[in-house]
């Protein structure tokens, strides 16, 4: 009997930590509406080092992939608005893409 991708402690293909990922409560494709300028911009990876890259290939086409992070007023969907660190991919030309919200940097009041 196959085990789901979900239950699996090793998820090393992409499809299985796509499985995994869309298993848990977060929702990729919601938008969020970010208030304000994105901070403190970094690049985490770029090329071949984006673990995601045949799937961002897939939904979105070629490009040099980089998934970045920085620091941005969000408003949440209960209405407050929160200073966050948020993660997504960009490619040249393509603009942001996958906006996620990894932590909320201020306690809620």
């Amino acid at each position: 009997m196959p085990v789901s991708p979900a239950v699996r402690p090793h998820a090393s293909r992409l499809e299985d930590r796509v499985a995994v990922a869309l298993s848990g409560s977060y929702n990729w494709d919601e938008p969020l509406e970010i208030v304000g300028e994105i901070t403190d911009i970094e690049i985490v990876a770029r090329g071949v080092r984006v673990r995601d890259r045949s799937m961002l290939r897939r939904r979105f086409g070629r490009g040099m992939w980089r998934k970045m992070k920085g620091i941005a007023l969000v408003r949440v969907p209960s209405g407050a608005v929160r200073r966050v660190e948020i993660h997504w991919y960009e490619a040249h030309g393509m603009g942001r893409r996958l906006l996620k919200i990894k932590r909320y940097l201020e306690p809620t009041k």
